[in-house]
């Protein structure tokens, strides 16, 4: 998005794919805080993950899948990708598959009834990290929930901007949805069913990050 650490028109649409694209998603990542360097500077690499999780497939989750190409699998809900390709005008505009084509993405189904909608994965069959759906935002959208080894769940604190934004991620507008993040999140502390919304943090647990 910013190889340099700063706003440079060409290189966001080079890396978005498309003119509106650049028009709906600006945003500057500052050297240093790509995923790729943020996981090389913990002395970590792609390859090491045994699952990348991606929440949905807009640009701010899917767009660098290839700075962690190397990882054994990248997972996103088959509904999501079919939901995200389905050639739409707004679709179009809303996603690129060049994203993530060329990388190990794999789909999967549910397997479970966790969740308000009742759709749940668990990722490695222990019910540590289940993939819980939470539809709205996308058709896709799925939800982590976390569990410890002591079976007790893990819950973290949103970010008082927007899920996944971290210090060094700075839009060039105030980003919208903060406010409808924090009711997400005091509607999923209520129904006990979510314990995590899958953010860009990748300290979850070892051999996986969420997207």
């Amino acid at each position: 998005m910013s190889p340099h650490g700063v706003f440079e028109r060409r290189a966001q649409i080079r890396s978005l794919g498309s003119l509106p694209l650049y028009f709906t998603n600006q945003v500057v990542v500052e050297s240093s805080a790509a995923i790729d360097e943020q996981l090389a500077a913990r002395g970590v690499a792609p390859v090491d993950w045994d699952a990348v999780l991606l929440s949905h497939l807009d640009y701010d989750h899917a767009n660098g899948l290839k700075l962690v190409a190397d990882a054994k699998k990248i997972l996103v809900l088959k509904d999501e990708l079919r939901f995200a390709e389905n050639g739409s005008p707004v679709n179009r505009i809303r996603y690129n598959a060049d994203w993530w084509r060329g990388t190990k993405m794999q789909t999967f189904d549910w397997n479970g009834l966790m969740g308000s909608a009742g759709r749940s994965y668990d990722v490695f069959g222990d019910g540590m990290l289940v993939m819980v759906n939470i539809p709205g935002h996308s058709k896709g959208l799925c939800a982590l929930r976390i569990t410890g080894e002591d079976g007790r769940l893990r819950r973290r604190r949103l970010r008082e901007k927007i899920v996944g934004a971290d210090a060094a991620l700075r839009h060039r507008r105030r980003p919208r949805g903060a406010e409808k993040v924090a009711r997400v999140d005091q509607q999923s502390r209520e129904r006990n069913c979510v314990a995590c919304i899958a953010n860009h943090d990748f300290d979850v647990k070892p051999g996986a990050i969420a997207l």
